[in-house]
């Protein structure tokens, strides 16, 4: 159900989006979850913005893991400025995904926020990214 409490997704990056991606992150450290990369990725193929989560220990414990802890924050965050992900916009991925190879060495970052835009990086195309953490 949509509600003012969920995060409306634009084609713009809104600062509702970048708020809220930046608390979660924060949320998810908090419960020790080793995160090694978070920002929205902007698909052009699809035209629509997906916030990426890369989870170090993906091979154990899988992506229902974090999307749990996720519900977990969504249901007791106390924030008046976060809204939910929705969870169809949140993309989970090990640390051996293509997107997450493809742009290693770019950037190396634990906190704060980089935007990248129409650029190439190893033959990858990044047409639009906010970056919160890469390690």
């Amino acid at each position: 159900s949509m509600d003012k409490k969920t995060l409306v997704i634009q084609k713009e990056l809104s600062t509702d989006m970048e708020f809220s991606g930046d608390f979660l992150l924060k949320e998810l450290t908090k419960k020790h979850i080793k995160i090694d990369a978070a920002m929205w990725f902007f698909y052009a193929e699809i035209n629509d913005w997906k916030y990426i989560l890369v989870f170090d220990e993906f091979s154990q414990k899988g992506s229902s893991f974090v999307y749990e802890a996720i519900s977990d924050i969504n249901r007791k965050a106390l924030s008046k400025r976060y809204k939910r992900i929705p969870l169809n916009y949140i993309e989970v991925k090990s640390n051996t995904s293509f997107i997450y190879k493809s742009m290693k060495g770019l950037i190396h970052m634990q906190s704060g926020r980089v935007r990248i835009a129409n650029s190439m990086i190893n033959n990858f195309e990044i047409n639009d990214c906010l970056i919160y953490r890469y390690v």
